[in-house]
C-alpha cells in the first residue's frame, strides 16, 4: 500500500491513461493510497460512538460502524438478494444510459468513487468511457482496506485491456477525501468527477449531506462535479421487503455494527442476544430508519458511565431516505450547487443527477 499521494503521482496516472500500454503493466502498478488523517487510529469514530450513546435524546451509533471488513461482506450478500431492488434498478439505469452519461464526462478527469464497494456498477461506466476513448483516472474510495484492495484488483483486471482508463484506490472516509481535495497543490486546474452510487448520499443527515456536497464541489482551484444516484421508491411493501429480507441478510449487516462498536470500545458493551432489529419508514420525511431495539431493561457501561436502556428503546443504526429528484434539487440548493443533466430509470424511480458548482 502506498502512503503518499502527490501531484507528481496524479500527473503520472493521467499520462498513463492518455497513452496505450500493456494491460499486465497496469495491473502491476495498481496502488492503494492511504489518505486517512488518523491512520489506523479510529479516534473520531470512537468519540462519535460514545457521544451518540450518551449525549442525544435518541441514542444512535455511527453508520460508519457498518462498513468494516465484515460489514462489507454482509452487504455483498445483500447485493445478491433479489428482494433488494435498489442494486438491480441502478444496474439497469447504467446499462441504458452509460453512453449518455459517459458523453458528459470531461476527458482527463480524475474520477473518485465515494464508498466504492465492489465497483460492479462502475465497470459499466468505465467501459462506456473506454468506448468513447476518454482518458480518465479512476480512484475508488473506501474505509475497509482488504475489501478495497480486492475490489480495485478485480476492477484493474477487468479493465486491463483498456487503453484510456487507469484504476487505483484511496483508503479513507468521506471526510478524508474532502480534506484531500482541499489541497490546491494536488488538484489545481484539475477536472474532478465524484461518483456517489447506492443512494448512499441519503445515509447522511440532511445538513451533513449538504455540507459534504459543498466541501467536495465548491473549489476555486479545481472544477468538480458529482454523479449521484437516489432512490425515489414510495412503495411501502417493496421497501419493507427490501430492507428486511426474509433470509436475514439486512439484520446480519446491521447487527455487525454492534460487533464493531464492541471492538472500538474494547469491551463487550453490547450483548448481541439483548438486541433486536426494527425498520421504520416515514412517508412524510421519506426516511427509512433501521434500529437496534433493546429486548429488556439494561445498563450499558461505557467509559465509566452507566447508560440506562429500557425495554423497547431504539438505537438508530442508519437511514436510507427515498428521495425524489426534487429533494436532490433542494439539497443541492442548500449546498450552493445546481443540478445539471438527469437520467431517470424505469424501475423504482431511480434518478441520477449531476450537481454542478455555480458559474
Amino acid at each position: 500500500m502506498a502512503s503518499i499521494i502527490s501531484r507528481a503521482t496524479l500527473d503520472a496516472m493521467s499520462k498513463t491513461a492518455e497513452r496505450p500500454s500493456n494491460g499486465d503493466t497496469r495491473l502491476e502498478t495498481t496502488q492503494i493510497y492511504d489518505i486517512r488523517q488518523h491512520g489506523d487510529n479510529p479516534i473520531d469514530l470512537r468519540k462519535e460512538l460514545v457521544t451518540g450513546l450518551t449525549g442525544s435524546r435518541e441514542k444512535n451509533v455511527p453508520s460508519l460502524l457498518l462498513w468494516d471488513e465484515q460489514g462489507q461482506q454482509h452487504f455483498e450478500d445483500i447485493l445478491h438478494c433479489p428482494e433488494y431492488y435498489p442494486v438491480g434498478a441502478e444496474l439497469k439505469l447504467f446499462d441504458q444510459h452509460s453512453d449518455s452519461i459517459a458523453a458528459s464526462v470531461k476527458p482527463n478527469s480524475i474520477i473518485i468513487e465515494l464508498g466504492a464497494g465492489n465497483c460492479k456498477k462502475t465497470l459499466t461506466m468505465l467501459s462506456a468511457l473506454e468506448r468513447k476513448r476518454k482518458p480518465v483516472v479512476y480512484l475508488a474510495l473506501d474505509v475497509a482496506a482488504d475489501a478495497l484492495a480486492q475490489s480495485v484488483s478485480t476492477l484493474a483486471r477487468l479493465t486491463s485491456g483498456f487503453q484510456h482508463v487507469v484504476c487505483h484506490g484511496l483508503l479513507g472516509t468521506y471526510e478524508d477525501c474532502a480534506t484531500l481535495l482541499s489541497r490546491e497543490d494536488l488538484f489545481h486546474g484539475q477536472d474532478i468527477l465524484f461518483l456517489w452510487f447506492g443512494t448512499s448520499i441519503t445515509n447522511l443527515p440532511w445538513d451533513a449531506a449538504a455540507d459534504l456536497l459543498r466541501r467536495l464541489l465548491c473549489h476555486k482551484h479545481c472544477s468538480a462535479e458529482m454523479l449521484v444516484t437516489v432512490d425515489g421508491c414510495q412503495d411501502l411493501e417493496m421497501i419493507n421487503l427490501s430492507y428486511d429480507i426474509p433470509t436475514g441478510q439486512i439484520r446480519s449487516f446491521v447487527r455487525n455494527g454492534l460487533v464493531h462498536a464492541n471492538r472500538l470500545l474494547d469491551s463487550e458493551v453490547f450483548n448481541l442476544d439483548d438486541w433486536d432489529f426494527e425498520r421504520c419508514f416515514d412517508p412524510q420525511t421519506r426516511n427509512l430508519n433501521l434500529y437496534h431495539v433493546a429486548k429488556k431493561d439494561m445498563t450499558l457501561h461505557v467509559d465509566g458511565q452507566d447508560i440506562p436502556v429500557v425495554k423497547g428503546e431504539r438505537v438508530h443504526a442508519i437511514t436510507s431516505a427515498k428521495w425524489t429528484v426534487e429533494d436532490v434539487e433542494r439539497l443541492s440548493a442548500s449546498a450552493g450547487v445546481v443540478i445539471g443533466e438527469k437520467w431517470i430509470g424505469p424501475r423504482a424511480n431511480i434518478g441520477t443527477v449531476i450537481p454542478n458548482p455555480p458559474l
